[in-house]
């Protein structure tokens, strides 16, 4: 595992040990009196504890073992994440979220990177429903929840055990949720957010802005049914952000995935798509005023 020099850093605290007594009102005059009268009070203060080199010794072991451990955490995480399937419980993406709360801060760029592309594949896997019972059963399920409504005892065993799992969790506020993927069809999606929350500080500035920017704008979809399901005004926004992500960071790591981003906005303003028509067919005038921006 590539790895950045770390250094290792004990801090010593030397704990003085205090009198088992309740600490005084200093709101009272009297007591601030005695307290300053340094003559009628005992000065000596209890021996502090001494360190001993065993004590140092034992402290530095246990801190190498368990840097040794994470090490070996980190070593087998991409394996642990191909272990997930949709077989697996919540409980185990969890458990990798933990080992990569240990292991992000331990590790250098491209390791990071490949993580992150390891965890979109362990949770494509993981939000797999197999196979429903019924697609239109399966879909009115999906409405059901995606529009916050409660679904019926009738319509859940109708559905495959991996399905009811999977909204179980939709219902708990766990990191999976409903995606609407146009025409009617659904499927479980994990939060994009939330997996951005967990990688990005500890990327650089370009690679941050560029995850947490995809994180928001793939939570819905681009296209539905030869359409733009996205407002004129949000294409025009991403444009914005897109040209001046490219402005800002010309030697970035996603420069390229930017301008590919870049073009096709500026398309899709410009042409719109076969069901999504801004412009008349000549491109001379824009359709709707409101266009015109």
């Amino acid at each position: 595992m590539r790895r950045t020099t770390l250094t290792l850093t004990m801090a010593i605290l030397l704990v003085a040990t205090s009198a088992c007594q309740p600490k005084a009102d200093l709101s009272d005059p009297s007591i601030e009196s005695d307290i300053l009268d340094t003559t009628s009070t005992s000065t000596q203060q209890p021996p502090k504890e001494i360190v001993t080199p065993k004590a140092l010794t034992k402290a530095f072991l246990a801190s190498s073992k368990k840097q040794l451990t994470n090490e070996l955490i980190c070593t087998k995480l991409s394996d642990a994440m191909s272990a997930i399937g949709d077989n697996s419980k919540f409980e185990d993406i969890h458990a990798i979220q933990r080992q990569l709360d240990a292991c992000l801060p331990l590790s250098d760029n491209l390791e990071i990177l490949q993580w992150l592309v390891d965890y979109q594949s362990m949770y494509r896997r993981f939000l797999s429903e197999g196979n429903a019972v019924d697609d239109q059963k399966f879909n009115e399920v999906m409405y059901t929840l995606d529009q916050g409504e409660k679904i019926s005892l009738e319509q859940l065993k109708t559905m495959s055990p991996r399905v009811r799992y999977l909204i179980e969790l939709v219902q708990s506020d766990a990191d999976v949720r409903i995606l609407s993927l146009g025409e009617g069809y659904y499927a479980f999606d994990h939060n994009l957010k939330a997996m951005a929350d967990i990688f990005t500080p500890y990327l650089p500035k370009d690679q941050k802005a560029f995850i947490q920017r995809m994180a928001i704008d793939n939570q819905d979809i681009l296209w539905s049914d030869a359409a733009v399901a996205i407002s004129f005004d949000e294409v025009i926004e991403r444009a914005q952000f897109w040209e001046e992500y490219i402005q800002r960071y010309p030697k970035g790591y996603s420069v390229e995935d930017a301008k590919d981003l870049l073009n096709l906005y500026r398309y899709i303003i410009i042409f719109g798509s076969d069901n999504t028509q801004w412009t008349d067919d000549a491109v001379h005038e824009f359709i709707s005023p409101e266009y015109e921006q």
